[in-house]
């Protein structure tokens, strides 16, 4: 199972949230593009830049932060903060 926990974040508190689930059969990048995409959906954001400092950062912590100046519009928030809560992949 893989599970991401995407949160909005506004003066150090989450405003919003969403959790995730995907039990599919794709491999872990698809899981974690659909999952991103589908965060960005369901909070109404178009989708951030997403760079190699992103990546490695997912990979190594488990986590991913998008502060404002990852998106092309303006936001309303301080950043975006996506955990990677569980994966059945294998390092």
């Amino acid at each position: 199972m893989f599970k991401v926990w995407g949160k909005i974040i506004i003066d150090n508190k989450i405003t919003n949230s969403i959790d995730l689930e995907d039990i599919s059969d794709m491999n872990f990048e698809d899981k974690r593009i659909k999952a991103f995409n589908d965060i960005c959906y369901a909070f109404d954001l178009s989708v951030p830049v997403w760079l190699d400092k992103h990546t490695k950062e997912f990979i190594s912590f488990k986590r991913v932060t998008f502060y404002p100046e990852d998106f092309v519009e303006n936001v309303s928030f301080d950043k975006l903060v996506i955990d990677l809560i569980s994966s059945d992949e294998k390092k």
